[in-house]
């Protein structure tokens, strides 16, 4: 799970994080690092909360935040 939510934050990283983490992204020397710390962040239950709405479309609300 935490390698698929790395792969599709990395494929878009202004799409899929959230603007704050996108500002430090663009601004860094290292960016994957600024993707595997925010995910490194991450509660189990946001991780999970965070994978059914990227990959299971029936999980959540449109109204949810990434």
């Amino acid at each position: 799970m935490v390698v698929s939510v790395f792969e599709t934050f990395s494929s878009d990283p202004e799409a899929f994080l959230p603007s704050h983490v996108s500002e430090t992204y663009k601004q860094s020397a290292e960016p994957a690092r600024v993707i595997c710390d925010y995910i490194a962040g991450m509660t189990d239950g946001f991780l999970l909360k965070t994978y059914d709405q990227l990959f299971s479309p029936r999980m959540g609300s449109i109204f949810d935040r990434l």
